[in-house]
C-alpha cells in the first residue's frame, strides 16, 4: 500500500520499443490526467537492486532487514532503498496516448533491458502535487477498502478495485463470498461517499451479479 503521503495512480505496462519507453495503464479520470504529474514514484515490480544508469550492486547481507536511508540522488533517480525494496522517483519526460493506452519515457530509462525492470511498478505521486478536488470528486485509491451498500441498505461488500472501459470507470465491489458487482462509478450510482466513515451507498440493485474481466488490452 502507497504511503498516505502519495497516491497510487497507476501501473507501468511493458516496454514499448527499444529506446526506455513503457506502457502505462492509468487509474485517473480522465485517464490523460496521470501524464500531468511530472514526478512519478515507482514501487513493486523488478527494482530491488535497480539504479537507472547504474550497474546494480549486490545488497549487503545481515539478518534480513536492511536499513532504511533517506532519498538519495544517483544518476537521474530519487532512490530509496528499505527492507521491502527499492523506491524510486523519476521524473516524466514525455507521455502519449497509444492503443487502449499510454507510453511514457522517463528520465535515466533509456533501454529496453531497464525498462523491463519497470514493469509491474506501481505508479503514485505526492498528494501536495495533486489539483484540489471539486466538491463530490474522490481519487479512485481513496475508496479502495470501503464498505458498500445499495440505497435499500444491503450490503454488498468492498471496493476491491476499479476497471477503466469504454464507457468510463467500473468500481468493482466483492463480498465476503467473492461475489462481485461491478458498478458504473457515475453521479448516478455513486449515491453518496463518506470517506471518514468509511462507507459508499450506491444505487444498485443486489441481487443483480455482474462479472467481467479486469484484463484489457495495453495496446502492446
Amino acid at each position: 500500500m502507497a504511503p498516505k503521503d502519495t497516491l497510487e495512480l497507476g501501473r507501468i505496462g511493458s516496454p514499448y520499443g527499444i529506446k526506455g519507453w513503457v506502457h502505462v495503464r492509468s487509474f485517473t479520470d480522465p485517464p490523460g490526467r496521470l501524464l500531468k504529474c511530472r514526478e512519478w514514484i515507482l514501487e513493486g515490480g523488478r527494482l530491488r537492486g535497480f539504479t537507472p544508469g547504474a550497474v546494480p550492486t549486490e545488497q549487503p547481507r545481515g539478518s534480513g532487514r536492511e536499513a532504511q536511508h533517506p532519498g538519495q540522488r544517483e544518476g537521474d533517480a530519487v532512490v530509496e532503498r528499505t527492507a521491502a525494496g527499492e523506491r524510486l522517483t523519476l521524473r516524466l519526460v514525455e507521455g502519449r496516448p497509444q492503443g487502449a493506452g499510454f507510453v511514457a519515457r522517463l528520465e535515466g530509462i533509456t533501454d529496453r533491458d531497464a525498462a523491463q525492470r519497470l514493469q509491474g511498478a506501481r505508479i503514485s505521486v505526492l498528494r501536495s502535487a495533486l489539483p484540489k478536488l471539486r466538491r463530490n470528486q474522490f481519487y479512485q485509491a481513496d475508496l479502495i477498502g470501503l464498505g458498500v451498500a445499495n440505497v435499500e441498505g444491503a450490503e454488498l461488500g468492498r471496493v476491491a478495485h476499479f476497471v477503466e472501459t469504454p464507457g468510463g470507470s467500473v468500481m468493482v465491489v466483492r463480498g465476503d463470498s467473492g461475489r462481485e458487482h461491478w458498478v458504473p462509478a457515475t453521479k448516478t450510482h455513486l449515491v453518496k461517499v463518506d470517506l471518514e466513515a468509511g462507507r459508499i451507498t450506491v444505487d444498485w440493485p443486489a441481487d443483480l451479479e455482474s462479472s467481467g474481466s479486469e484484463d484489457t488490452p495495453e495496446g502492446e
